[in-house]
């Protein structure tokens, strides 16, 4: 038996749709830079908690099933957003990115989401977990010192509270046009 269609994969917190109408207004009034970026959709928009990379489709519900282990004990909770800026630093910026203040909340879902996923063939990230939401990746070298300047004024403003109430793993296409995302599990954080 074969392993069968690979999906690009990834576990995310979905965001409300007032923070999507925030950060949206923040994405078309940095565009006006004209820098060599690739905004994310709007619609798009979300907290990356784990990305899984190709994984077989017949194996999504297994997937799943170890995703709720894993959040078994972990509730839902409120982090401020604080703030859109370029990431990691404006001297090596690679994205365009909003920052999560949760006390380390998605970094723990992060950490617990390990080792069940690395049952499916996915290594652990390696990393320290930094809680981003990606607004624009980094597409060449032009206009990238006016958009750091023009995030100055976003750089420590608030966009108020983000409720994460459960993580959805998210199958990811890629075309010329941008990323689509399609819901294939809804995994909810207890409370």
């Amino acid at each position: 038996m074969g392993i069968g269609k690979l999906v690009r994969a990834f576990f995310a917190a979905e965001i409300d749709e007032r923070l999507r109408r925030e950060l949206a207004k923040v994405i078309a009034d940095l565009d006006r830079v004209g820098a060599a970026v690739r905004w994310v959709a709007p619609a798009n928009l979300h907290w990356t908690v784990k990305f899984l990379g190709d994984v077989p489709l017949n194996q999504v519900g297994e997937i799943a099933k170890a995703a709720e282990a894993a959040l078994a004990g972990h509730e839902s909770f409120a982090g401020a957003v604080a703030g859109v800026g370029p990431f990691p630093d404006a001297r090596k910026m690679r994205l365009v990115a909003a920052r999560l203040e949760d006390g380390g909340r998605l970094g723990a879902i992060r950490d617990a989401l390990e080792p069940e996923m690395e049952r499916f063939g996915v290594p652990p990230d390696g990393r320290a977990f930094k809680a981003h939401l990606t607004m624009a990746r980094v597409k060449g070298s032009r206009g990238v010192r006016e958009l750091a300047e023009a995030l100055a004024p976003y750089e420590n403003q608030s966009f108020g509270e983000c409720r994460v109430e459960g993580l959805t793993l998210f199958m990811s296409e890629l075309s010329p046009r941008g990323s689509t995302y399609t819901a294939l599990a809804r995994i909810p954080l207890e409370g």
